[in-house]
């Protein structure tokens, strides 16, 4: 990776610095070879080169795995695993989830630890953990119907309330409270990672409607206007904080699909809507069993739900209200087109 020949600050000098100075095809004709001589050449000399970096010290490396940053990848993968039609992503994100929830969650508690390292879990977990976990608990349900997944999104973010919750202020303080510390901060800047509070909002946006809960859809109208200020001045520091108000704005939208878990027809309408990205829009599965009867208890609606003639049909719903119910698939992926385009 080091560019020997551009040496602005004269860091190499006097060093012996090995670099490609020529091609292979080049240096056949320097030394009057042929290229496989010069490939078997290159080959030697790299594994002289190996066999003498393993007799150094090799460099740290940081081992440590992160609640928060797998949340992020958990979301990234479930979400990806759709989109490249991969099903080792998903697989991917299901792996992380459990391992989080064994190594790095105390279920008496309902609390997380931030790290785990060296075999052991510790740190207690700050806002970022709660919320980037929640996050891709969520869209790792929408990928996989099992409602563990949502039941544990919904137990993580009343401990999140419970712990980071500004009752002065609103929103969400990014660490949990410390004698040592005189202010608790609430970082307002979407970045390489999103802003906390961002996703904290995004995610009782989505419970809120997912669950029916008011009150989380208050908590959710108050994080967002805690931070007016900057996003009146600056509003392009949250581009996440302004997508969760702009879904918090709108009215909600649902596709439930009647129909047996893995009967080949649910499959394929499950696979039209997932592929058929709209924001806000939410797919839930009423498969006869334990989803079904945990959305149920939370949406009514979604408790009635049931196949035609022993077919896996879908029901789009925006605001609650449900359309006639669709078995054709083509039909309810122009159905989706359409308000996509509306």
């Amino acid at each position: 990776g080091v560019n020997a020949l551009a040496d602005s600050q004269q860091e190499f000098t006097g060093r012996n610095i090995l670099y490609l100075k020529h091609r292979p095809e080049e240096a056949a004709k320097q030394f009057n070879r042929d290229l496989p001589q010069i490939g078997a050449a290159l080959a030697r000399a790299s594994q002289k080169l190996i066999e003498k970096r393993q007799q150094r010290k090799g460099p740290h490396r940081d081992e440590k795995v992160l609640t928060a940053w797998n949340g992020l990848m958990i979301k990234a993968l479930a979400k990806g695993s759709v989109v490249l039609q991969d099903s080792q992503l998903l697989d991917a994100a299901r792996h992380a989830a459990v391992f989080l929830r064994t190594t790095l969650y105390n279920p008496r508690s309902q609390t997380l630890y931030r790290r785990f390292c060296q075999g052991e879990g510790g740190i207690m977990g700050q806002l970022d953990d709660y919320a980037f976990l929640v996050a891709g608990l969520l869209e790792l349900y929408q990928m996989t119907q099992d409602p563990q997944w949502l039941q544990w999104a919904m137990a993580l973010t009343e401990t999140q309330i419970d712990l980071f919750w500004d009752e002065q202020g609103d929103g969400f303080f990014d660490s949990l409270p410390d004698p040592l510390v005189v202010v608790r901060l609430k970082n307002d800047y979407d970045g390489a990672e999103p802003a906390a509070n961002s996703l904290a909002a995004a995610n009782l946006v989505r419970l809120g409607r997912l669950t029916d809960n008011s009150q989380w859809l208050d908590l959710a109208g108050r994080t967002i206007r805690s931070f007016d200020e900057q996003l009146h001045q600056n509003p392009q520091a949250l581009p996440v904080l302004l997508a969760a108000r702009q879904e918090l704005l709108s009215a909600p939208s649902l596709v439930v699909v009647a129909g047996r878990r893995d009967a080949e027809d649910t499959k394929k309408i499950l696979g039209i809507v997932q592929r058929s990205w709209c924001p806000g829009r939410f797919l839930l599965l009423a498969d006869g069993g334990e989803n079904q009867e945990v959305l149920g208890k939370m949406l009514p609606f979604v408790r009635t739900a049931s196949m035609e003639d022993n077919q896996a049909i879908a029901y789009f719903c925006r605001d609650y209200t449900c359309q006639l119910p669709v078995v054709d698939p083509e039909e309810l992926a122009e159905m989706l087109a359409r308000e996509i385009g509306s």
